[in-house]
């Protein structure tokens, strides 16, 4: 499994992301929602398929870290999933969304310069996360249509 210090570069990011997702939600294809926890109940991992074309799926995945939760706002992401390509992305991160590749610096909302890497790496990090903790939605236990 790789760790933090093995982020991939370039689109290896997007493919490993894609690769980790599926792992961790095996029938991601038919899949419709679930929601998993840690043994301790400290994190929780949710997904939502909100749409679902030939070759695409684009699922809402949100964590919540329950002992802070009165202080730390759960991180919501909606993620594209392209099945063909066997590439995943953030599309939308806190709300905000249409990621372009690169920004000036300083911007009216203070993106950094590789905003579009920065939230990629944190999906790529949450899901190295889950990883660790032995989350993942058995097939058993998925919602499916």
């Amino acid at each position: 499994m790789l760790g933090f210090a093995e982020r991939p570069n370039g689109s290896l990011l997007y493919e490993t992301s894609y690769q980790l997702l599926s792992d961790l939600i095996p029938n991601v294809r038919t899949a419709i929602c679930n929601s998993v926890r840690t043994e301790d109940g400290r994190l929780e991992l949710s997904f939502v398929v909100v749409e679902r074309a030939k070759y695409t799926s684009t699922l809402i995945i949100s964590v919540v870290a329950w002992p802070y939760k009165n202080f730390v706002e759960p991180v919501v992401m909606k993620v594209r999933m392209y099945h063909d390509a066997d590439v995943a992305e953030v599309t939308e991160f806190q709300g905000k969304g249409k990621f372009r590749s690169s920004y000036d610096y300083p911007n009216v909302n203070m993106f950094l310069p590789n905003e579009k890497r920065q939230v990629n790496l944190f999906l790529f990090d949450v899901l190295i996360v889950c990883g660790r903790c032995e989350l993942n939605f058995s097939s058993e236990n998925l919602s499916s249509s």
